[in-house]
């Protein structure tokens, strides 16, 4: 009996040591992750005018400034980011919709720069949109001076459920724009119609996510059943989720080689 007891005590100590020891090796691995494609991850401002409506009665327009992430995948510029972040009124005007069917929202995007992470200011343009994958493809107006540093959507991971992932944004200009990172787990996968990864967290919409070999998983985005076709609640038609590398790379195909 007593060395039974000896043998619990033991392997309690044990446990408390390993525990510590591999979330400090998740800890290193990420922040080395982070390092490694933190200059792929960017700031886009857009100039959004959002114009809104109930029972026929138009209400002034309005523009405000909204700074969203996007992830470099060419050196050229191109940049991806979730469709979502674009146009506001594509999803939340949707659902208020579905509440009131007198209520409408439309916007547009009226002006766009990229700020990447040196404070380098350019001229943007949305130059593709595909909503059923939610994404928004942009480029600079003007060919950058050098190739910006991008992440390789070629070489990507396929977790599996529960495997660690890293997600990478960056903060808002109160904090400086600066790199983050967040560890999660892969919770679900979603096989049909179209593979998604579901995160067990919500890591920021347009979101770079890769796995702890540094290779890409893929961006943060939002699904949504078509209207109609799911819950009552419209809260309940979408949900955040992971769109692979690989869905990414064939959309970026359609993408214009300039802005104009």
């Amino acid at each position: 009996m007593r060395f039974q007891v000896v043998g619990v005590v033991v392997l309690a100590l044990l446990a408390k040591l390993v525990a510590p020891s591999f979330g400090d090796e998740m800890a290193v691995t990420g922040r080395q992750i982070a390092q490694k494609w933190q200059n792929c991850m960017v700031k886009v401002q857009f100039v959004i005018k959002t114009t809104y409506s109930y029972e026929g009665k138009d209400s002034p327009s309005e523009e405000q400034k909204q700074e969203v992430d996007a992830c470099v995948i060419d050196p050229s510029g191109l940049l991806v980011t979730s469709l979502a972040n674009t146009n506001p009124s594509d999803l939340y005007g949707e659902i208020m919709q579905e509440d009131s069917e007198d209520f409408k929202m439309s916007s547009e995007v009226t002006d766009a720069k990229i700020i990447l992470p040196d404070g380098q200011e350019m001229p943007a343009k949305v130059v593709l949109r595909d909503k059923d994958l939610d994404l928004a493809f942009i480029r600079p107006l003007q060919k950058p001076a050098a190739p910006l540093t991008a992440v390789d959507l070629s070489k990507a991971s396929k977790p599996e459920m529960l495997d660690p992932i890293v997600c990478l944004s960056r903060q808002t200009v109160v904090g400086n724009r600066v790199i983050a990172a967040s560890l999660h787990r892969i919770a679900s996968i979603i096989d049909k119609p179209r593979l998604h990864y579901v995160p067990d967290g919500e890591p920021k919409m347009g979101s770079l996510v890769l796995s702890l070999d540094g290779n890409v998983v893929g961006l943060s985005v939002i699904k949504r059943l078509p209207k109609g076709a799911g819950s009552a609640s419209p809260w309940e038609n979408i949900m955040q989720v992971i769109l692979p590398a690989k869905d990414i790379a064939e959309a970026a195909k359609q993408a214009p080689a300039e802005a104009k």
